[in-house]
């Protein structure tokens, strides 16, 4: 027997539908990212729980808390008007590791670095997150190579 669910995620007053079998594990069937927990009636999901065990019902809602460390997003890069890449990152991660590796994808020279700017704002590679600048899958960073900032100058002792 099916019955069709509805997941409410973190929070979210939106809601997706699934169609699950009432006897077969129900974390297995929802296939969800390491780390998310999922709740009924106030109560966690265990690896074996079962819409049969749980007496759930047709249009029940189930509570999922994604965990905002897993949670990736697909972006791509462009250098230019031509070439563009994908990459898949970590939403609550900072930019410098893409930052490294669009360098060396675009070929930076000797001295130079990957800027990166989404929607025309410069990021801050060890500051901005995918999260703090709400991106969603599919956005487009453009990367421009340029010289390395300089440090500021030291003080001279006196």
């Amino acid at each position: 027997e099916e019955l069709a669910i509805k997941l409410r995620t973190n929070g979210s007053q939106q809601m997706t539908s699934s169609t699950v079998v009432t006897t077969l594990p129900l974390l297995q069937q929802l296939k969800l990212p390491p780390g998310t927990k999922v709740t009924f009636d106030g109560d966690a999901l265990t690896e074996s729980a079962t819409c049969a065990g749980l007496d759930a019902e047709d249009d029940d809602v189930f509570d999922v808390t994604v965990q905002q460390s897993e949670v990736r997003v697909t972006v791509k890069t462009r250098l230019g008007a031509g070439l563009e890449k994908s990459w898949k990152i970590v939403q609550a991660e900072n930019f410098t590791k893409l930052a490294a590796a669009a360098a060396d994808f675009y070929k930076a020279g000797d001295g130079q670095v990957a800027r990166l700017h989404f929607d025309g704002d410069l990021i801050e590679p060890s500051r901005d997150t995918p999260l703090s600048l709400d991106m969603e899958d599919g956005d487009v960073i453009d990367v421009s190579l340029g010289p390395a900032p300089s440090a500021p100058p030291r003080a001279r002792p006196s």
